[in-house]
């Protein structure tokens, strides 16, 4: 029982950290340009299901949120962004092949859209199963006093 409530919370950790990157995603989805002079790279959340699963038999304490760190990484994805032509653009490029395009950021919103509305839906049906669990839990300790 204990291994199947350790499962959707982990789960909801893992659709959480999603949401969160999904949303990051999204906000910078129209900039050209970061600090270090790049375009901006959409990041994507990997599971190592391995180190989730040597984590969750050691049986370490804690609430989910601090165990799916142990377990959650989130990778820039190094593809290159759009191009646009606009060689007015201050974040044009002066010089080589592609003079006077600008790179876009790589993130598709209609894509981050449709993944944020499949990390949303998971999280809610893990949320729905604790509470349906919770219910069951409580009958049954209820039945046995």
């Amino acid at each position: 029982m204990a291994g199947v409530i350790g499962s959707h919370l982990g789960r909801m950790c893992v659709e959480a950290t999603r949401m969160d990157v999904i949303s990051h995603n999204i906000a910078n989805a129209g900039d050209t340009k970061r600090v270090d002079g790049s375009s901006f790279k959409r990041s994507n959340v990997t599971v190592d299901l391995f180190t989730r699963v040597k984590k969750m038999t050691n049986r370490e304490s804690g609430t989910g949120q601090s165990r799916c760190r142990n377990f959650v990484r989130i990778e820039e994805d190094l593809s290159p962004g759009r191009l646009r032509w606009d060689p007015t653009h201050p974040d044009a490029m002066k010089d080589g092949q592609y003079a006077g395009y600008v790179e876009e950021s790589n993130v598709s919103v209609v894509n981050e859209m449709v993944d944020l509305i499949a990390a949303s839906r998971a999280y809610d049906s893990s949320a729905k199963f604790l509470g349906s669990m919770n219910i069951y839990l409580n009958r049954a300790s209820v039945n046995s006093k």
